[in-house]
């Protein structure tokens, strides 16, 4: 057995031993990236929200829905997935058949974005960012 085959028969091995928490950890990792983007959009939209129909709480509201809705049904399919496979598949955690599923997360997020709700949300958004521009502006009073 090379060196390469003893470290993934290990790697496989840990896997399967803890598959819960192998499982867990990217998702706790995928949650606090996207709270930290969330409240980086929010405050860096600061501007615009004295003219969101909810005001602050309105607007980082809106921001959550719409990456929650986004992106934490595919994280937990994400979840689900590598559970399955460190659990009852540890050989399969270098198939390339995984990698296709991790890229799919950008066919989803694409699609996610005509859910009806997503789109309401998106326009509510947008519609206080372009209020506030066009205020900075000048063009509104």
């Amino acid at each position: 057995m090379n060196a390469y085959a003893a470290q993934q028969a290990k790697q496989a091995a840990l896997f399967h031993a803890h598959p819960a928490m192998w499982a867990f950890f990217p998702l706790l990792f995928v949650v606090v990236v996207i709270s930290a983007v969330i409240l980086v959009r929010w405050l860096m939209s600061k501007n615009a929200w004295p003219y969101h129909p909810g005001g602050a709480s309105g607007f980082l509201r809106d921001e959550v829905i719409r990456y929650g809705s986004i992106w934490l049904p595919f994280a937990v399919v994400m979840v689900l997935v590598r559970y399955y496979i460190y659990r009852f598949h540890p050989e399969l955690t270098s198939s390339p058949y995984l990698y296709a599923l991790y890229l799919s997360v950008f066919v989803f997020r694409r699609l996610a974005r005509f859910l009806p709700h997503i789109k309401e949300i998106g326009a509510r958004i947008d519609g206080a960012r372009a209020k506030a521009r066009a205020v900075a502006d000048g063009v509104l009073q």
